[in-house]
């Protein structure tokens, strides 16, 4: 069973309107502007979190700002918020998953990643972490669900 949830922030949670998958706009909540948020993934996230005690982490490209308000509202519940910034290494790389491991102590093998992209799969693969690409919210809760026997 895995102990850890990383998922990728961006067109796996947050998603602007024009990329929202289709037939699931009503797995949506909007943020602002136009963002808006995978509702059913996060509570199924939590879900998971509450029932099998897995942490929750978000590995994203994008820059972290620990205070952004988004951040606080919605993903508090996430143990940690990693960014490939400053690790120096794309998540294209092998390199930076085993940078999460080696700096922060990231257990890859009883982890499971979650990214909108396929490069981004294979980089976590080759590094020994098991992942899934995101394509819609369904599948992810269907391996999830066998992942942590819910």
């Amino acid at each position: 069973m895995i102990s850890n949830i990383i998922s990728d922030l961006f067109n796996v949670l947050i998603f602007d309107k024009s990329s929202i998958p289709q037939n699931q706009e009503g797995d949506f909540i909007k943020l602002s502007g136009n963002l808006f948020l995978n509702k059913k993934l996060l509570d199924f996230y939590l879900e998971i979190k509450n029932k099998k005690q897995v942490q929750l982490s978000i590995f994203t490209s994008a820059p972290i700002n620990k205070n952004d308000k988004l951040l606080k509202k919605y993903f508090n519940e996430f143990s940690d918020v990693f960014s490939t910034i400053p690790l120096g290494h794309s998540k294209n790389e092998p390199e930076s998953f085993l940078l999460l491991s080696e700096k922060f102590g990231v257990d890859l093998e009883n982890s499971f990643f979650i990214d909108d992209q396929k490069n981004h799969v294979i980089a976590a693969k080759k590094a020994g972490l098991p992942a899934e690409q995101f394509i819609s919210n369904q599948e992810i809760i269907n391996k999830l669900n066998n992942l942590c026997q819910l």
